[in-house]
């Protein structure tokens, strides 16, 4: 399983080993997340239950959704440098471009890429004098 952060892997381990077998899916049940019938979850089903966590949580459901959080997850793996080819299997986008359309980097990101590659270019330019 593709996971970008190294602490996820025990909580995945445990919920694959502990919880999920709690749910008594169907042996050919190839779904990780499942419902308390041991079903795979349907999209909706997420969606009204992440718009209920936020309601709990005092969040505004109407500011954030899960695919939203896909837009979120892609961004963040472009800022930490994580190579596109991987983001892109990892959501499984066909094509890069894709990919590419769920990344929204901020304003600052840019501007301090932007410094650097200057920076860069400048000491590159001073080796050579």
């Amino acid at each position: 399983m593709l996971a970008v952060l190294a602490d996820i892997r025990p909580i995945l381990e445990w919920y694959l080993e502990v919880v999920r077998p709690l749910y008594h899916p169907p042996a050919d049940e190839p779904a990780m997340w499942l419902s308390e019938r041991g079903r795979r979850l349907t999209r909706s089903s997420i969606s009204s239950r992440f718009k209920k966590l936020l309601s709990i949580t005092g969040f505004d459901p109407k500011l954030l959704s899960t695919h939203g959080l896909r837009h979120m997850s892609v961004t963040h793996e472009a800022e930490a440098d994580v190579p596109l080819h991987f983001t892109q299997l990892r959501h499984g986008h066909a094509h890069a471009s894709t990919t590419q359309q769920y990344t929204h980097l901020s304003n600052q990101f840019i501007r301090d890429v932007a410094r650097r590659l200057v920076r860069e270019v400048s000491a590159q330019g001073e080796d050579h004098d």
